[in-house]
């Protein structure tokens, strides 16, 4: 059971990072007090986690050719330590991303080892990639319409300045935690996933599991990402930060229901472009989309040449893993 240890890590990192996307915009405008939003970011979490977290996880089993315990413990070490690392020299990074390369690194190694059929895997990569270019153009393509939309209409029919506020603050409570139930549900995947096809936990409490090491990292360590985050969505103003932080849940929570993890980071970026675009191409932070770009490419290749590395140092110390 020790084994689930990398699983767990991978979500604490993940709440404690991507919480940040959900009440930033709402923790900085002093809309909600920082700990009554990591409350309700785990409370949601864990409900999207344990509701929507499996639909992800098919998917992830079928790329995954995990067949021991000892496997997934491995490919989920290395996708958790490629973000730690990539994350402390200031790589853009994306966890599902980096839990999909470190799966591809796993069946690369079994080719390695005389298995034909372990690149198989890498024919289920079309509709992953495909998700991944679409969710920040998918974010910002909403993100644009519905800024466009409730600016025109606030403009026209709300006069009340104090109204305004009301509205705007009790939306973005409630975008936080549709957020969060967003999260969970989608990249609890990445936590706990592998271990389902492996055959050391059922669904369910892969799900469960999962939910609450994400809820875990929300609670303890997210101050400083959310507010960090909060303060660069916050330029774009108050209906900005709003249209942003429900563009990146809907966006998220559509790709639940294809079943495909993506990047909630590369969402919520998305969804402050298309605001950009709304107000100019000025407004627009072309190096947030080459960071956007770099993501796609650079990590699941690290992540999948570092997963099959410490398989092969496993091996060669005479270690199974496969």
């Amino acid at each position: 059971m020790w084994r689930i240890i990398s699983g767990l890590w991978m979500g604490w990192g993940l709440g404690s990072n991507d919480a940040a996307n959900l009440f930033g915009p709402g923790v900085s405008a002093k809309v909600i007090k920082f700990r009554t939003a990591t409350i309700l970011i785990a409370i949601f979490v864990i409900i999207g986690s344990v509701m929507e977290g499996p639909k992800c996880m098919q998917t992830l089993g079928k790329l995954s050719s995990a067949g021991s315990v000892n496997e997934a413990f491995v490919i989920l070490f290395s996708a958790a330590l490629c973000v730690m690392i990539m994350s402390l020299v200031g790589i853009p990074v994306s966890t599902s991303q980096a839990v999909v390369g470190a799966i591809l690194g796993g069946s690369l190694f079994r080719y390695y080892r005389g298995e034909a059929e372990a690149l198989k895997a890498f024919g289920q990569l079309g509709k992953i990639m495909l998700c991944w270019v679409g969710t920040p153009i998918g974010s910002a393509i909403v993100a644009f319409v519905l800024f466009y939309v409730l600016d025109k209409f606030i403009s026209k029919y709300i006069k009340n300045i104090i109204a305004l506020n009301k509205f705007i603050s009790w939306s973005l409570i409630i975008s936080g935690c549709y957020g969060a139930y967003g999260l969970g549900a989608n990249n609890v995947a990445n936590t706990t996933g592998i271990y389902v096809s492996a055959g050391m936990l059922t669904e369910y409490h892969a799900a469960l599991y999962g939910g609450i090491a994400i809820a875990v990292g929300a609670l303890t360590f997210s101050r400083r990402v959310m507010m960090t985050v909060g303060e660069k969505i916050a330029v774009i103003g108050p209906l900005g930060a709003l249209i942003a932080t429900f563009s990146h849940s809907l966006t998220i929570h559509f790709f639940t229901q294809i079943g495909v993890p993506v990047s909630s980071s590369q969402a919520i970026v998305g969804a402050v472009m298309g605001i950009g675009f709304v107000k100019g191409t000025g407004g627009v932070s072309y190096r947030k989309l080459a960071e956007i770009v770099v993501g796609w490419i650079l990590t699941p290749l690290s992540a999948m040449l570092f997963s099959f590395g410490v398989i092969w140092v496993f091996f060669k110390m005479g270690m199974t893993i496969l």
